[in-house]
């Protein structure tokens, strides 16, 4: 069990605690759950999963990374929310991507082979390209992090 730290307060211990409790799920099955849930063609349902997704990876990186890469087409599902033609769960699914792919390579590989940059571009596209502001940033950010030290991802680039 956590211990809690000095620095943290209460309820960030409380936050902590509650994301270890969810990870710990036997053959990762709340992970899974979850993912499934950013296919569901509700929006709000789309968009406070891939929330709850960005609090438990805030929370617990490598742990989550890790069921992830367990799941089958468990990042691949992540990827596709991000042809929703609803901006914000586009946008929390770029974050979350980003977010995710940061010092993975397995996960930066499977995103590079899975039209992850194809994807990108189309946003960058519909967003104004040169004029599409903060998005086009965060496509440029995780094409960044996909590239970044990542030869197989540069060849296939």
């Amino acid at each position: 069990i956590m211990e809690c730290p000095e620095q943290h307060d209460d309820s960030t211990y409380v936050e902590l605690h509650n994301t270890e409790v969810m990870l710990r799920s036997e053959r990762d099955q709340n992970v899974a759950t979850i993912l499934n849930l950013t296919e569901d063609v509700r929006s709000w349902i789309r968009l406070y999963s891939a929330q709850l997704l960005m609090v438990l990876l805030k929370n617990q990186t490598s742990s989550l990374q890790d069921a992830i890469l367990k799941i089958p087409v468990g990042v691949v599902k992540i990827i596709e929310v991000l042809d929703d033609s609803r901006e914000a769960i586009r946008n929390e699914a770029l974050l979350l991507l980003t977010e995710l792919s940061k010092d993975n390579v397995e996960i930066q590989k499977i995103m590079a082979f899975g039209q992850t940059f194809e994807k990108l571009f189309d946003i960058i596209y519909q967003e104004g390209a040169g004029e599409g502001g903060i998005v086009v940033r965060d496509c440029l950010q995780l094409m960044i992090y996909l590239l970044q030290g990542n030869l197989p991802n540069q060849n296939h680039f």
